[in-house]
């Protein structure tokens, strides 16, 4: 049995077909490089709150011992940072000798820039406004990054978090709006309060209240999230394709050479079919692999500081409470892999009832691109999380898993119900 597996795997990766895998993968690892990956993984980085300088020291989750780090840092950073802006030659000429009195000049000058007098700006020289480039010149600092990102950090977890809020949160992911626009946010916070959820979804409000106290740099930075998923949904359709594409041919070229009728003519070639899809199924799982080896090497080290930090946070509502961003990704990836593997078990189905490879592509590659629109928009988009389609409209969690374990036991069933069928029909030809 051994050796037909290996008849069969060989038949499947056929040199081509290997070639075509590697050029894919690279394919796959060129729009990593596109992507302005040093932002994510920046220390000192301010579009990005500073959160990997933060994380490597204070820890990847927002608690009160990190928080109490934090504000004992603080003096001495500003400190730091007020000597700096008092050494910048042009601080005097525009009334600066702090950090405070920055803050308080550059919010002057927003005000003025908007005013319905534009040329009202305080600081000119010969017609034109020298400030923005002063101003830029501090906010680039190291100083000001450490100290703002920090005390921005701390207002941020001392502010809390109000159930009202999470309520807020928790309505607005299920698509529930008060009634009326416009109203006060007294009136919004009294409409959520008296706001009857779903059960379930109430209970996520109890289990997400209970984290607001360990919250993660999710909080602070989401491309870290939207940019890796945006990745993980690239590697899927990848892995899908390749799958398909890796197998499609294997159950064709055999009915077409009529070796069909052969096999089911013998004990031992009744047992072809079997091995035939664990062979499709092997080499779907290996494609998998690659693309996600792919994905572990060029890419998680873009974001390795977060894979440790909570998932939870505004907008990451995840319906399963203790998840790390790590964790996260991991399901994420199991997922997608089974549903990869199961749909490329189905499309063997199909292909088998062809002896044109024409033809059967012109029934697999609609079918294809419907189950990526699908998988992508309703399972594996924001999988596990309130804001998932599927389970915003279901308000079930884990609706997810239920369709993966859906799709195998369709395409178990397709397979058990027909081969008796194909059999007596290829036995007739």
């Amino acid at each position: 049995m051994f050796a037909l597996l290996i008849q069969e795997l060989r038949k499947i990766w056929r040199p081509g077909v290997v070639v075509a895998l590697i050029v894919a993968a690279i394919a796959y690892a060129v729009p990593y490089t596109q992507l302005e990956a040093g932002n994510l993984n920046a220390p000192g980085n301010i579009g990005n709150d500073d959160t990997v300088g933060l994380i490597n020291e204070y820890g990847p989750v927002v608690n009160r011992e990190s928080v109490a780090a934090m504000k004992a840092d603080l003096p001495e950073l500003r400190s730091a940072l007020d000597a700096k802006i008092v050494a910048d030659r042009q601080s005097k000429r525009f009334g600066v000798t702090d950090y405070d009195s920055f803050i308080k000049v550059r919010n002057d000058q927003s005000v003025a820039s908007v005013g319905e007098n534009s040329d009202d700006l305080t600081f000119a020289v010969d017609g034109t406004t020298d400030w923005d480039e002063y101003s830029e010149r501090i906010a680039d600092l190291p100083e000001f990054h450490a100290y703002e990102s920090r005390a921005i950090t701390v207002e941020d977890y001392e502010r809390g978090t109000s159930k009202v809020d999470v309520t807020q949160r928790v309505a607005f992911a299920l698509r529930m709006f008060p009634p009326r626009s416009g109203m006060s946010e007294a009136e919004e916070n009294a409409y959520y309060a008296k706001l009857a959820l779903p059960k379930t979804a109430a209970a996520q409000v109890d289990r997400l209240y209970a984290q607001r106290d360990n919250m993660g740099y999710l909080e602070k930075y989401t491309d870290a999230y939207e940019t890796t998923m945006l990745m993980v949904f690239l590697m899927f359709v990848y892995s899908v394709v390749m799958s398909v594409v890796l197998t499609a041919s294997l159950f064709v070229a055999d009915r077409r050479r009529n070796m069909r009728q052969l096999q089911w003519s013998s004990r031992i070639g009744r047992r072809v079919t079997g091995v035939q899809l664990l062979a499709v199924g092997l080499s779907s799982l290996a494609v998998c692999v690659v693309m996600a080896a792919v994905f572990a090497g060029v890419w998680l080290p873009q974001v390795w500081p977060y894979l440790a930090t909570p998932v939870f946070s505004t907008s990451v509502l995840p319906w399963f409470g203790g998840w790390n961003f790590a964790g996260y990704l991991l399901a994420v990836a199991l997922l997608g892999t089974v549903m990869t593997v199961t749909f490329t078990l189905g499309v063997a189905w199909v292909t088998h009832w062809f002896d044109g490879l024409i033809r059967a592509m012109l029934v697999v590659v609609p079918l294809t691109a419907l189950f990526l629109f699908c998988a992508i928009y309703a399972v594996l988009g924001e999988a596990f999380l309130m804001t998932n389609a599927l389970s915003m409209h279901t308000g079930l969690p884990g609706c997810e898993v239920a369709v993966a374990v859906a799709m195998i036991a369709v395409v178990a069933a397709v397979w058990a119900v027909t081969l008796r069928r194909a059999r007596r029909a290829d036995l007739a030809r």
